[in-house]
């Protein structure tokens, strides 16, 4: 599932509808910064079923002292 990048309204848009209010001296840099973090989400692998995040195949038991 790709995201389209979005443009520096709807970037400063978000971040007001968060409560974070910037000076506009750094606008620039949220914008800029939502790039790298965009640029970071597309790398991550989406290939995978939602069942096999790993904390479904944790079993607890396996970590419990054996009984000799």
């Amino acid at each position: 599932m790709n995201h389209p990048a979005l443009n520096r309204d709807d970037i400063l848009a978000m971040a007001r509808q968060i409560g974070l209010s910037l000076p506009s001296s750094y606008e620039d840099e949220l914008v800029s910064a939502y790039g790298h973090v965009h640029a970071m989400l597309a790398r991550l692998p989406r290939a995978r079923a939602r069942g096999d995040e790993p904390a479904h195949s944790f079993h607890p038991n396996s970590f419990l002292p054996t009984k000799e």
